[in-house]
């Protein structure tokens, strides 16, 4: 944590005012103090830890937009918005497999089918004899169906938590970066 200069003299001071305050039940001036040690504390920073997300090799037509993806996942990622990382994790999913369909076929899947899903594009992958890795499309199913419940109303609120959000994270780069 990055500190002000004095900042442990003046919550000492703060906090001994507070105790005196307390003790001869002056309730303004306890208000005052606790207020004042609030609006300090509040200064208080802690260095941010960045998030690595980087992807190796990405064709070049779908790059520019994973990459401004990536940023975006990242300033999510820092300021808690975990729900937000998830489905742009997906989002990048879904243009890697577009983009690997493309490539093995000729055929633009976003153009022939633009609503396909996931689960869909990974079945359509198969059919053109498109191997994958072991486990792979396990990773595919499971950042989906975190993304589904991420978007689409469900029975209870959503609310990922920072683990969740960087194991989508790392399935998702792992994902694309065995495509490419």
């Amino acid at each position: 944590e990055i500190l002000e200069p004095n900042f442990n003299q003046k919550v000492t001071i703060l906090i001994s005012n507070l105790k005196q305050a307390y003790e001869e039940k002056k309730v303004t001036q306890l208000q005052t103090h606790a207020l004042t040690l609030q609006e300090l504390t509040k200064s208080i920073t802690y260095p941010k830890k960045d998030v690595s997300f980087q992807i190796k090799s990405l064709p070049q037509e779908i790059n520019e937009e994973v990459q401004a993806d990536i940023k975006e996942i990242q300033k999510c990622f820092q300021a808690k918005c975990y729900r937000s990382t998830i489905i742009l994790c997906a989002r990048i999913l879904e243009l890697g497999l577009h983009r690997k369909y493309f490539e093995t076929t000729g055929v633009d899947l976003l153009e022939k089918s633009p609503g396909i899903g996931l689960g869909k594009l990974v079945l359509k992958l198969k059919e053109k004899k498109i191997q994958f890795d072991p486990g792979l499309t396990q990773q595919i199913h499971l950042v989906n169906n975190v993304r589904i419940h991420a978007v689409h109303k469900q029975g209870q609120i959503f609310q990922p938590n920072q683990a969740q959000a960087q194991a989508v994270m790392l399935f998702t780069k792992d994902v694309i970066d065995k495509l490419f």
